[in-house]
């Protein structure tokens, strides 16, 4: 269980410095600036060669997995945006989730579920759509990777605050995964100072 603070961020105020021109001087136009059309590059599957990251936290369930390319896939209009159905990715045991891009070049997988606890996982990138079109590793290659969940277990208990007088605790209680909270309240037992905390 995470604690999560927020945090308020003063507003910050721009103002302009504004320069007097001679008079004695003639003015000059200003120049217009236009933006620079974007290079289309040509680049093929070899110059992809992604590095396929498990996201998360270590000896935990991992959050995402994240297909980090070596260059640029594509457009930037595509950020945030999903992949299209020509980009195929195959996990072993099969595991639902949705691929986004969540830069140029990290197209990231996060699972509906969590990931199953104690499994050995193989994710490959069959295939993948980019700006150049759909692209597959090249002859002789895979990308893919294999990777271990861990057990289900307890890590640690943060004692935050305490109140005696009312039987009141505030306690951070981690494990390797996500928990239901039901059963949690149904199987978790506090003490505090031998009375039994009940509002969980």
């Amino acid at each position: 269980m995470t604690k999560v603070k927020k945090i308020f961020l003063p507003t910050i105020l721009v103002f302009g410095l504004i320069l007097a021109i001679p008079a004695c001087k003639k003015k000059e136009k200003e120049k217009e600036v236009k933006p620079v059309a974007p290079v289309s590059e040509k680049f093929s599957a070899a110059d992809l060669r992604p590095s396929i990251v498990v996201d998360g936290i270590p000896n935990r369930l991992p959050h995402s997995i994240k297909f980090i390319f070596l260059r640029s896939a594509v457009n930037a209009d595509q950020i945030g945006k999903e992949p299209g159905k020509e980009t195929m990715v195959k996990f072993t045991p099969e595991i639902k989730g949705d691929l986004v891009w969540a830069s140029d070049y990290i197209l990231e997988f996060k699972p509906k579920e969590p990931f199953p606890f104690e499994r050995a996982i193989l994710v490959q990138l069959l295939k993948v759509n980019t700006s150049q079109g759909a692209m597959e590793p090249p002859a002789g290659e895979k990308w893919e990777r294999q990777f271990e969940t861990p057990e289900f277990d307890f890590r640690r208990v943060e004692l935050e605050d305490v109140n005696f007088a009312k039987a009141e605790a505030r306690l951070v209680i981690s494990f390797t995964g996500p928990v239901s909270l039901d059963s949690f309240r149904s199987h978790c037992r506090v003490m505090l100072a031998e009375t039994r905390v009940t509002n969980l």
